[in-house]
């Protein structure tokens, strides 16, 4: 009776067996575009300051706020991977510039939703908050901390790391 569409091209980076489900579901509706960001809010006709409350150079949009903002862009450069920076690869699901094995790109996707999600709550926080602030290295901190945690509760990633010490290095 329905017609399927097809999984979007990202669906494996937002869950996946290593995700944290707040990150995951931050990570989907940032990737459906779906989050009020200040350009949705001025196409309902809201009267907003369309700048970005990280960076004041642009508008905010997703694509700016998650992919071009200069803050976010010192976040994401902290992945153990370097993370592309155009959206529309983003949307195709193609988030490391370059191919590795399927467990570090795992820990690469934990890394940047957990940075999409911070990102996030820190614009809340300050839209909330005028003139309080946390560094970008703060929360860079924040998301390694809550990267090894996640690994080191993870079963699988500790079987891992018995073939492949290598992996450990990589949390930190």
């Amino acid at each position: 009776i329905m017609n399927h569409q097809p999984s979007p091209p990202w669906l494996s980076f937002a869950w996946h067996d290593f995700q944290i489900p707040k990150f995951g579901f931050t990570s989907w509706l940032i990737l459906q575009e779906r989050l009020l960001t200040k350009d949705r809010m001025s196409g309902f006709g809201m009267l907003v300051d369309l700048r970005c409350v990280l960076c004041m150079n642009q508008n905010e949009s997703h694509s700016h706020l998650f992919c071009d903002c200069v803050f976010s862009r010192n976040i994401l450069s902290a992945c153990p991977v370097a993370v592309g920076n155009l959206w529309s690869n983003f949307c195709a699901g193609h988030f490391l510039l370059q191919h590795t094995d399927q467990i570090r790109t795992k820990i690469c996707h934990l890394f940047i939703s957990a940075g999409f999600h911070h990102i996030w709550a820190e614009r809340n926080f300050r839209i909330h908050n005028p003139g309080q602030y946390n560094s970008s290295n703060c929360l860079i901190r924040m998301i390694k901390e809550e990267v090894r945690s996640k690994m080191s509760t993870c079963k699988s990633f500790q079987a891992m790391t018995l073939s492949d010490p290598s992996l450990i290095s990589i949390l930190y």
